[in-house]
């Protein structure tokens, strides 16, 4: 079986920062076919919502689902991840 793993880490120290998720998530979306499906916690992000608004600009276009909750539970989600949802969105 092969297997994969993506990282996130913070810069710390000496630590150089890793960002594999995110460059998935965008190497995802510049290579799909047919079909994008993306879920609530990856739709926050500034980098993925432009990387899918230059894929909807282009002649083949994927069709894109995404998959979001109506309501957060929370203050602290509502005014944070509902709102970078929103401009996502727009």
């Amino acid at each position: 079986m092969e297997l994969g793993i993506s990282r996130t880490e913070p810069e710390y120290g000496k630590q150089a920062k890793v960002r594999e998720v995110e460059q998935l998530l965008l190497d995802s979306i510049a290579s799909a076919r047919e079909s994008i499906y993306i879920e609530a916690q990856y739709f926050a992000a500034h980098k993925v919502g432009e990387a899918l608004r230059k894929r909807l600009q282009q002649e083949k276009r994927p069709e894109i689902v995404v998959l979001l909750p109506e309501h957060t539970v929370g203050w602290f989600s509502q005014k944070t991840m509902d709102v970078l949802r929103e401009c996502v969105f727009r």
